[in-house]
């Protein structure tokens, strides 16, 4: 994970080649603004454990229509609303039924705390089993 002065910055925004671990933004950050860099250099990847159903991670960008009706549809239908997680790229993770809501396929926020924080082309990640 690299970040820009202590916020996470989109994968898609730079890349690492993994042999030598040079970090290549795509637009050079801006003079004074602190990088860092979190990496695990030991250890086997942790998975959840499944009892079943296949895992899904969508990334959604949010352009004026998703802002204006305060809801996305993912891929799938979640085998369990409760259990689906949404983060803010570079903010916080999420929790279901204070800030956001999933109803069949259907993720919204409105009246709720996500409602006014989410602004135009911020990214979610929403991460589920289906």
């Amino acid at each position: 994970m690299i970040l820009r002065n202590g916020i996470a910055v989109k994968t898609s925004d730079y890349s690492i080649n993994i042999n030598t671990g040079v970090v290549t933004f795509n637009t050079a950050p801006a003079t004074g603004q602190f990088i860092g860099a979190f990496y695990l250099t030991e250890g086997d990847p942790v998975t959840p454990p499944v009892t079943s159903g296949t895992f899904e991670v969508e990334y959604f960008d949010v352009d004026s229509t998703v802002l204006s009706n305060k809801q996305l549809t993912l891929g799938n239908t979640p085998s369990n609303p409760t259990k689906v997680l949404v983060d803010v790229i570079g903010g916080s993770p999420q929790r279901y039924g204070v800030d956001y809501t999933v109803s069949g396929s259907t993720v919204s926020w409105n009246t709720l705390r996500l409602d006014g924080q989410i602004v135009l082309n911020d990214e979610l990640r929403i991460t589920y089993f289906y």
